[in-house]
């Protein structure tokens, strides 16, 4: 990493680096085989914090701000899942409305800069709707992806049908599906659910030659 790149500290934890357009916040935990950790939108790295400690014991955890999000700046104002993903590789290399209470919640705890930051973030998410190049989730374009996916899902979901988990799961080639009865929109967060011990054992399991 060139002293251009050269993290800037935050907190105890956190580092900030500059990526293109951006300066991205994260954190690093633990030793061993690299896992990145990405939040949803609307949230940030704290999202992670639940689960650090049992992942980092035997992962080297990257936990990151996406642009815009906690920490992480983003001078254009706009937020696209292709741009994020480039943001993450590169530092590889180198008022809510009707919103449910938990999502609520999120968006205040995870917005350092406020009020302003939520309305640019649900701003963002609104605009998400009119974009049809930036995600594509049609069975040919999942069909591509080469790496072991483990589709997690909670079958009382407020928001996406367990037919869209099943349809995913069905498109990857390698994929494992795992829903979990009775659960709601990212239903990781129960503590009735087994959600590191699951991953682990998942992530865990030796690459076939």
């Amino acid at each position: 990493m060139s002293p251009t790149y050269a993290p800037k500290q935050t907190t105890t934890r956190g580092h900030t680096v500059p990526i293109d357009d951006i300066e991205m916040y994260y954190e690093e935990y633990g030793a061993g085989k690299p896992l990145v950790l990405l939040h949803g939108f609307g949230g940030c790295a704290k999202n992670w914090h639940p689960f650090a400690a049992e992942l980092s014991a035997r992962h080297r955890l990257l936990i990151v701000d996406l642009r815009g999000h906690g920490h992480s700046t983003n001078p254009e104002g706009t937020f696209t899942h292709r741009k994020a993903a480039c943001d993450v590789f590169l530092m590889r290399r180198a008022s809510i409305g009707t919103m449910p209470q938990p999502v609520q919640e999120m968006y205040r705890e995870c917005a350092q800069r406020g009020d302003e930051q939520i309305r640019q973030l649900i701003a963002q998410f609104n605009a998400m709707h009119d974009d049809h190049d930036d995600m594509s989730f049609t069975a040919q374009s999942l069909s591509t992806i080469a790496a072991r996916t483990l589709v997690v899902h909670g079958d009382r979901d407020r928001f996406f049908p367990v037919e869209v988990p099943v349809g995913i799961y069905r498109s990857i080639p390698n994929a494992a599906l795992w829903i979990v009865p009775g659960g709601d929109h990212v239903p990781i967060y129960d503590s009735t659910v087994p959600f590191t011990s699951t991953a682990l054992r998942f992530l865990d399991v030796p690459d076939s030659k």
